[in-house]
């Protein structure tokens, strides 16, 4: 909804709904980059005083006006790759959230930001991260001596 995104601590913050959970009770950081397009849109396109209304309302004929549905998203997503030249069954829109998280950890965010930003119940889900970043660069297989 418009009114999820909220100023907390000073920063731009966007209240989302935790893995299997009926009330709004996590937020995600909305970093420059993400929240001035949204918040020119917004101030575009929308009555500051209709909080209530979906932040990206679909525009589809069965839809219209009402939240974007999953499969919405997944084929923007879509489209957007294709776009770019980024073609591959192996990539979703769910490899987006993958790069994120990749890209914080090797920007030198320490195991509780990322764990945080990933919105992981548990520290060992994203310690897969790590480990599978470092995998190649530090391969036990490099230390074997012929």
């Amino acid at each position: 909804m418009v009114g999820d995104i909220r100023v907390e601590s000073g920063e731009s913050v966007l209240w989302v709904h935790g893995k299997n959970r009926s009330e709004k009770d996590e937020f995600v950081v909305l970093v420059d980059v993400a929240a001035t397009p949204i918040l020119e849109w917004l101030a575009s396109n929308h009555d500051p005083a209709l909080s209530n209304k979906p932040l990206f309302p679909s525009f589809s004929r069965r839809n219209s006006g009402k939240h974007l549905t999953s499969n919405g998203v997944s084929r923007i997503v879509r489209d957007a790759m294709r776009r770019a030249g980024i073609v591959s069954d192996r990539l979703t829109p769910h490899s987006l959230r993958h790069t994120a998280v990749s890209l914080a950890i090797a920007g030198g965010a320490s195991l509780a930001q990322v764990q945080a930003m990933a919105r992981h119940a548990d520290p060992r889900t994203t310690m897969v991260y790590f480990h599978n970043l470092n995998r190649i660069s530090d391969a036990a297989e490099k230390c074997v001596k012929f």
